[in-house]
């Protein structure tokens, strides 16, 4: 009996120890946590304490708390985050409970994976360029996963952007087609209600290849099945795949209206209009086709930058750029991108009272038609006491990619730019001071200046106060413009 007193007490000294090197253990990693967060949810949806939190499956953090407002009328999740995840965990990440759900005939079956383990937190991390969150601060989650757009195709530089508003959605969602005659020539990007309650807004995005098809005379609606026919005669029915696919189209008369800009508004039409014959022009019967793409034949690329300054008396600064720069093929044959240095170069940038920055790291990342985000690096800029605002940027794309060919005038002055081009693809034409005045709310973060014969001169930027600037080319260096082409012997 003395012995099984004695096995009892050293099993529950055991107990004791490890419950309590548990506590210290989950205590320290509390604390080295990089980032804590209170995320709130209408249901909790089973989740426990000491769940994993994760991002694109890679776990960056553990559930600290499960419990109820203090109205009661939403749960509220304590997560705390590691260094790596509090990184990604920014201003516009979305945050939701990972945990089965089955939608309907269109929805996809998700987190099966938590039919044999318990839920946990997973999150979105937001796209460059957005602000930290700060620590211990409260957001909203997400009811459910959002959708993947991962299938979506990117968007272009030149792809048009606009707005169609419907009386109803008659079943769109994100990813329907957009199509023109039949074909599809881009896809919806948002299904959106206004603050009134009146109608639908849906925002549309249509391929660079076919916006000259939509203008101000063009007409669209949301394609849906029609019943023709009578008793006697027998019904007949059209647009049938739309009852289970629906899809916005278009008609355009021929040869009527002028090509619309991005962020135009068209209003859905009642009852598409009556199919008229096309007049085939000569060029096409002949068999001569143009060039279908309309762009100016200048790539233009999205350049993404994040930095962090180490300082070591105040927390790190960072840094978010989003700028723009012409992709074209150097002599060695890597993809390079023509940019300002402020875009890609924190140490250009900031400052600090002992006059130079310790950059403890960056990322440059850059966005062409057609791909996703790809990593960057910067290949030349000028001394690190000149002030030229000019870089040159590498990036890791395939010899394949389309980039800017016999365009671009490295010698020329900035002073015959006549309209400059930005990301959108549009040209715009300089205003009579000589430079274009953007709208802050445009979007238009700079560009390329072309002359009258639509060849790149330089650079569009814009400073720290705002005040829009030109950029000459001649003094990037000769090995990284692009080969000059043998002069024709005859």
């Amino acid at each position: 009996m003395q012995r099984l007193r004695y096995i009892f007490g050293v099993l529950t000294l055991l107990g004791a120890f490890g419950l309590g090197w548990l506590f210290l253990d989950w205590t320290r990693a509390a604390e080295s946590a990089a980032l804590r967060l209170r995320v709130e949810f209408a249901d909790a949806g089973g989740l426990r304490r000491g769940a994993s939190v994760r991002t694109r499956g890679v776990v960056v953090g553990v559930v600290d708390r499960v419990g109820l407002r203090s109205d009661g009328e939403a749960a509220v999740v304590e997560i705390s985050l590691d260094e790596e995840g509090a990184r990604f965990a920014r201003d516009g990440s979305r945050f939701w409970i990972v945990r089965p759900r089955v939608g309907g005939l269109s929805a996809p079956v998700d987190g099966l994976d938590t039919l044999i383990r318990d839920p946990y937190v997973t999150f979105e991390p937001a796209r460059l360029p957005s602000e930290p969150l700060e620590d211990r601060e409260t957001i909203v989650g997400a009811e459910v996963p959002p959708r993947d757009d991962s299938n979506l195709a990117p968007i272009r530089s030149n792809d048009l952007l606009m707005t169609l508003l419907c009386s109803d959605a008659y079943g769109l969602t994100v990813g329907s087609a957009v199509r023109y005659r039949g074909s599809k020539v881009g896809d919806v990007r948002a299904v959106e209600l206004p603050e009134s309650g009146t109608g639908v807004i849906v925002r549309l995005r249509i391929d660079a290849e076919a916006r000259r098809t939509v203008t101000d005379a063009s007409s669209f609606w949301v394609a849906r099945p029609t019943v023709d026919g009578s008793l006697l005669e027998g019904f007949s029915v059209s647009n049938l795949l739309s009852a289970v696919f629906p899809y916005v189209t278009y008609s355009t008369p021929q040869g009527e209206g002028v090509p619309v800009t991005n962020g135009a508004r068209i209003v859905e039409v009642e009852e598409p209009p009556e199919v008229e014959p096309i007049n085939w022009p000569d060029e096409i019967l002949r068999g001569e086709g143009s060039d279908a793409s309309g762009t100016t034949g200048v790539r233009m690329v999205e350049v993404l930058y994040e930095a962090e300054e180490g300082d070591w008396l105040n927390s790190n600064d960072r840094l978010y750029r989003k700028s723009v720069g012409v992709l074209y093929r150097g002599r060695d044959g890597a993809s390079l991108v023509l940019t300002t240095r402020a875009a890609c170069d924190a140490a250009f940038v900031m400052s600090d009272w002992i006059g130079s920055v310790d950059i403890e790291w960056e990322t440059i990342r850059a966005i062409n038609e057609g791909n996703r985000p790809l990593g960057a690096s910067r290949r030349w800029t000028a001394g690190e006491d000149d002030e030229l605002d000019l870089a040159v940027v590498q990036v890791e794309w395939t010899e394949d990619q389309k980039v800017t060919e016999g365009l671009i005038e490295f010698g020329a002055s900035v002073d015959d730019a006549v309209t400059v081009v930005g990301q959108d693809g549009q040209r715009r034409t300089l205003g009579r001071d000589g430079f274009y005045l953007g709208d802050a709310d445009s979007g238009f973060r700079g560009g390329a200046l072309l002359d009258a014969r639509g060849r790149v001169v330089g650079l569009a930027s814009v400073d720290e106060d705002g005040n829009w600037r030109k950029i000459g080319l001649d003094r990037i260096p000769t090995d990284l413009r692009p080969e000059e082409p043998t002069p024709d012997p005859r």
